[in-house]
C-alpha cells in the first residue's frame, strides 16, 4: 500500500485517509474557511513553531488586530516582559533617591509639624487607622519633579490629602522659589 501524508502536519499515513487525527482536520478546514487558504507555506511561522496570526481583520474585542509575526502565546509572554520592566526605571530612581536622602522618622516629625494635616489643617488620626484619615508622608516637592527626600523637604498629612495632591507642586511652594 502507498503512504501519503496528513495534508496539515505531513505525518506518514497508511491507507486513503487525508488526514493523521480528527484534530487536523478540524485545523485544517478552521484555516480554509477562516483564511480562504489551508496551505502552511503562505502563513506566517512564529519562531516558536506555532501559526502566526495572518488575519488582517481578526478583531479582539473592539480593537482590530493586524498581521503579526507571533503567535497568541508568545506575543502575550513578549507583553508580559514588557509590562514587567515598564515601572522598573522610575522605581529604581525613587530608591536611589530616597536612599541618598536623611534618614527621616516620623516622631521628629510629630515633633516638627504637631498633629495637624499639612495641608487640610485637620487633626490626623493615629489610633483607629481608618483610611482615609491614616497619617502619610508627602513630599513638598515630589520627587518625581526632582524633590529630594529631606525633612525640609517632607510633611505630615492625611492618606487621603496626599492622594488628592498626587505629583503636583502648590502654589505655596511656587511663590517661595521666585
Amino acid at each position: 500500500m502507498a503512504t501519503a501524508l496528513c495534508v496539515w502536519c505531513f505525518k506518514e499515513l497508511d491507507g486513503r485517509p487525508k488526514f493523521c487525527s480528527l484534530k487536523c482536520g478540524q485545523a485544517y478546514h478552521y484555516q480554509l474557511e477562516r483564511f480562504g487558504v489551508a496551505d502552511h507555506s503562505r502563513l506566517p511561522i512564529c519562531p516558536c513553531g506555532n501559526l502566526a496570526c495572518p488575519d488582517p481583520w481578526k478583531t479582539n474585542g473592539r480593537r482590530q488586530m493586524g498581521k503579526h509575526r507571533r503567535c497568541l502565546d508568545c506575543r502575550k509572554a513578549q507583553r508580559a516582559r514588557a509590562d514587567a520592566g515598564r515601572g522598573s526605571y522610575k522605581a529604581k530612581r525613587r530608591r536611589e533617591i530616597v536612599k541618598a536622602g536623611e534618614k527621616i522618622s516620623f516622631d521628629d516629625l510629630l515633633m516638627r509639624d504637631g498633629p495637624l494635616c499639612q495641608i487640610c489643617g485637620e487633626l490626623m488620626d493615629w489610633q483607629t487607622g481608618r483610611h482615609r484619615e491614616r497619617v502619610s508622608l508627602d513630599h513638598i516637592i515630589p520627587i518625581s519633579k526632582g524633590g529630594l527626600h529631606t525633612m525640609d523637604n517632607v510633611r505630615l498629612v492625611h492618606l487621603s490629602c496626599n492622594s488628592r495632591k498626587s505629583d503636583k507642586v502648590s502654589a505655596h511652594v511656587l511663590c517661595l522659589d521666585q
